[in-house]
């Protein structure tokens, strides 16, 4: 068969997924484009999240267009490559324990990181030595099926498409970061290109994190960062210099919006209407289990924003959340109502309920008329529809994300560090919107947003002409022409 008529086997690298809002409207983009460009494509999905016991059954069975966890390889690795993670491992601990005692004073170790990254460390060379067997002699060694069949899905794969995100830094180092250095390695091995779409690259603190990042991100061959010089300087200071670097939009500039009929009918089921004279303002907040911060102290916060808007502005309140899961401790909704059980003004503030598509969330938003928000996406969707938003940014590595999406939408002035943030502060921001002639305002919004929509597919584009150079048949109706490099964020770095 030529490889014109063949579908083509794209591997997909995608954030958690699953439930958070923004990481699926990025995966949307991507699978949507390219199967309106290629009519069929055969798909398997990496996803950055713990392995069920349906796809360890599946791993032995095969089947094309499924989801798998990227993490199992590095949770079901073979019994005597897990005695032998746990004894290096062992053995880890108890040397940097004596290297602390010796140095004094002593600093409290991160015994379960140390633990995580030498069996990261055992799992990864194991897979890279097998990926070399396989290429070279179609041999394995020591590996569970699931191993096997991660294996075989990347020698699969014409390509590799890393989705939009950022795991690639040292905050998601063992369930992010690890993991997606070793399919970088492996697919050099088996001498896939893989395309990196939409990132933001870094902070990287651990010298060991930094000398992977150079060596497997220098194995890539385009890399699309979604952010205006942060993360280029950060690749810049690593010596990653063998890809193409460009700086983009993120990718879910990109995905269309619910119809303004669909939104208006989830509104009238969810009884969310607006409640007084003043503006309607959408809040995006995260769950904060997994935050090392004073939780009451940001819960208190937003209480007191909510109330001021209410009482200052005549403000209707909805929360609109991102990240919708099963377990509370990882649901938006759960830390909404937190928010607003300390609030006085409860029949002012509304929480969307429901479980809705990324199109719908971005719809919803669209019809406020500022947003608040610790959730980038939140902010991302806030802006794309044309509404002005402020940025709330938890620390150094959400700061980086926020500025790269607000200081090209000339919002940089708006991203405010929740270290020693007041209430007033915010509402001071709000009351300058309110102020600003709305029609200039949407105005130079539509038109920074209009390019970085077109910015957006940069590296879909690269990949459809990277596959069809390779001989696939392009089978559908062409995407819109490419933005020059002059414009927006669509910038050659060299």
């Amino acid at each position: 068969m030529m490889k014109s008529d063949r579908i083509p086997a794209l591997l997909f690298l995608t954030p958690s997924g699953r439930g958070n809002k923004g990481d699926d409207s990025m995966y949307e983009v991507t699978r949507l484009r390219f199967k309106q460009q290629f009519g069929l494509i055969r798909s398997c999905t990496l996803e950055d999240r713990p392995v069920t016991p349906e796809e360890l059954r599946e791993a032995e069975q095969g089947g094309d267009d499924i989801f798998f966890s990227l993490q199992g390889h590095l949770t079901t690795g073979h019994p005597l490559i897990q005695r032998m993670a746990l004894l290096i491992g062992g053995i880890a601990v108890r040397v940097a324990q004596m290297i602390n005692f010796l140095r004094g004073p002593h600093r409290k170790l991160q015994i379960p990181l140390i633990r995580s990254t030498v069996h990261s460390v055992v799992y990864g060379s194991w897979l890279l030595f097998n990926a070399f067997l396989l290429g070279r002699f179609n041999r394995v060694y020591l590996v569970t099926p699931y191993t096997r069949r991660l294996l075989q899905l990347i020698d699969d794969a014409d390509l590799i498409y890393m989705v939009g995100g950022s795991p690639l830094n040292s905050l998601y180092s063992v369930a992010g970061f690890y993991p997606k250095a070793l399919v970088f390695l492996v697919g050099s091995i088996f001498r896939k290109p893989i395309v990196l779409s939409g990132q933001t690259i870094g902070p990287f603190y651990r010298p060991f994190d930094r000398w992977l990042a150079r060596y497997a991100l220098n194995r890539i061959a385009y890399i699309a960062v979604r952010d205006e010089g942060i993360s280029t300087e950060i690749l810049r200071q690593l010596r990653v210099s063998r890809p193409t670097i460009i700086e983009v939009a993120d990718d879910a500039w990109a995905l269309e919006p619910a119809s303004p009929e669909a939104v208006a009918d989830v509104l009238r089921q969810e009884n969310i209407e607006r409640r007084g004279l003043g503006p309607l303002v959408g809040i995006t907040t995260r769950f904060l289990s997994t935050a090392s911060l004073d939780k009451d102290g940001v819960r208190d916060l937003f209480a007191q924003v909510c109330d001021q808007l209410v009482e200052l502005f005549d403000a209707t309140i909805i929360f609109v959340p991102m990240f919708v899961n099963e377990d509370p401790a990882f649901d938006d909704r759960v830390e909404a109502k937190r928010i607003k059980n300390r609030t006085r003004n409860r029949e002012r503030i509304q929480i969307l309920q429901g479980e809705y598509t990324p199109e719908i969330i971005k719809g919803v938003l669209g019809t406020v008329d500022l947003g608040i928000g610790t959730r980038y996406h939140g902010v991302l969707f806030t802006l794309s529809m044309s509404k002005p938003a402020i940025a709330i940014t938890l620390d150094e590595y959400y700061t980086m994300k926020m500025m790269g999406v607000m200081r090209p939408m000339g919002q940089a002035h708006r991203v405010l560090t929740l270290k020693g943030l007041v209430a007033d502060k915010v509402v001071e921001q709000v009351k300058e919107i309110i102020q600003e002639p709305p029609s200039r305002l949407i105005k130079e919004l539509e038109e920074r947003g209009r390019s970085h929509r077109q910015s957006a597919l940069t590296a879909i584009r690269f990949t459809i002409q990277l596959l069809t150079n390779a001989g696939f048949k392009n089978r559908a109706v062409s995407l819109p022409q490419t933005v020059k490099v002059a414009d927006s964020m669509s910038t050659v770095v060299g």
